[in-house]
């Protein structure tokens, strides 16, 4: 088992991010900006490994690449292949991201030494995980700057949990772990109890094992987003499993839940992700409410965006989250246009190319039923089977519409807002 490296020592460490999209690329950043780590981006393999031996030969090399896993002309694993085959350049640390995960991806990353093997949309909590244990296996050592050390982030406490378990060993060390970190916890023996405690009770947050009797956790997340339909509130959840198998973690993310520990629970790795699971909301008397305005509510029938999430999915950087909704706004119209005329003619390579590209961008901002629609677009491009591409994108057009519509009036409330605080400074 490898050094985790304490996120503190990251400070100053520097960071190479290979991505072919550009929002991709600037949602990276924001969440290592908090971290103080000294990043480049570039949007090409070519462009990687000019950079790195660039850094090198000035005396500042990077300690870590992060690079996608499908770019043009030369993707990631082409990308660490021409590393791992420059003696210069073969120990850097190296991570793949991929919005699509199969075991032979896995496989290659292990056979060409790569630490980490990441699946998008990231959460913060999980990108920091990550890159400690990347650094704590054999890769080199982070650079911190000694003038300064970080300041520890003030951990959240106060809140009041909802602890679904079946286990009572599990249940005891849960809500141990829990009142040590200065929480109050509740125990429900499976997801109907859960369901029923949440009917009657208030809770800022619930950790929900996967497997329990009469109700199992991804059942009774889905009926509490299912309400949550109605209420339009957001309980944040974390999933708790013994197995950290393939396909786990999509599964409860695509479930609704905002968080995934694995048991035994680690205590710090509890703590990271409570306290993603509440970045971005403000905590005020035992309640957690959203700090982004959620925009006019969409006619019946039409689909929604919940900024709240899409916030949480950036690590509650609200400077971040702005900065991606404009450069979304400004990019899907014409990444929209581009498809359209790709069908018309028949390209099926572009289509896939901006199928991808649009994909990510959906699956950060937290609007998978669009981003489903786009992914089947993406494979009919791959395919060269465009039979029912056009209407597949005549769906994915209407609903983008609404998305983009909620986006504008998130956007607008924001600039009124800054209108506002500079005519009253101005007074």
């Amino acid at each position: 088992m490898g050094v985790i490296v304490p996120y503190e020592a990251l400070r100053g460490m520097r960071v190479l991010i290979v991505d072919d999209n550009a929002t991709n690329r600037k949602i990276l950043q924001g969440m290592l900006r908090r971290w103080e780590l000294r990043t480049r981006d570039v949007e090409s393999g070519e462009q990687a490994v000019a950079e790195l031996l660039s850094g090198r030969a000035a005396g500042d090399p990077y300690q870590l690449i992060l690079t996608d896993m499908h770019m043009p002309n030369m993707d990631g694993f082409g990308l660490v292949e021409k590393i791992r085959n420059m003696p210069e350049l073969s120990a850097t640390a190296i991570m793949m991201l991929t919005s699509a995960g199969h075991r032979q991806d896995a496989e290659r990353c292990k056979e060409l030494g790569i630490t980490s093997y990441l699946l998008k949309p990231i959460r913060k909590w999980e990108l920091l995980a990550a890159i400690e244990k990347a650094l704590g296996e054999g890769g080199p050592s982070p650079q911190p700057n000694t003038d300064a050390r970080r300041k520890p982030v003030s951990p959240v406490e106060g809140l009041h949990i909802l602890v679904a378990e079946d286990n009572h060993v599990n249940q005891t060390v849960a809500v141990r772990t829990l009142g040590r970190m200065g929480h109050s916890a509740v125990v429900a023996n499976n997801g109907l109890e859960a369901l029923s405690l949440l009917a009657q009770q208030t809770f800022d947050l619930v950790l929900m094992d996967i497997q329990m009797p009469e109700m199992d956790g991804l059942t009774a997340t889905k009926k509490i987003r299912e309400g949550e339909l109605q209420s339009h509130s957001h309980m944040p959840i974390i999933a708790m499993t013994a197995h950290a198998m393939k396909g786990d973690r999509e599964r409860c993310l695509e479930g609704g839940m905002d968080g995934y520990v694995s048991k035994p629970i680690v205590s710090k790795e509890l703590q990271e992700a409570i306290a993603s699971a509440v970045q971005g909301r403000s905590y005020t008397g035992g309640r957690v409410t959203n700090e982004i305005p959620k925009g006019d509510a969409p006619p019946n029938g039409t689909l929604s965006w919940d900024a709240g999430q899409a916030l949480k999915r950036l690590g509650g950087d609200e400077e971040l989250f702005y900065e991606v909704v404009q450069i979304f706004l400004e990019q899907t119209p014409k990444n929209l246009d581009g498809l359209r005329q790709a069908i018309s003619r028949g390209d099926a390579e572009t289509i896939e190319k901006t199928a991808h590209s649009l994909k990510g961008e959906l699956d950060y901002l937290g609007i998978p039923a669009v981003s489903q629609k786009v992914r089947e677009l993406e494979k009919m491009g791959a395919r060269h089977d465009l039979q029912h591409a056009a209407g597949v994108f005549a769906a994915i057009e209407t609903e983008m519409s609404a998305v983009l519509n909620s986006m504008r009036s998130v956007n607008g409330m924001k600039l009124e807002e800054q209108l506002a605080a500079k005519t009253g400074a101005g007074q």
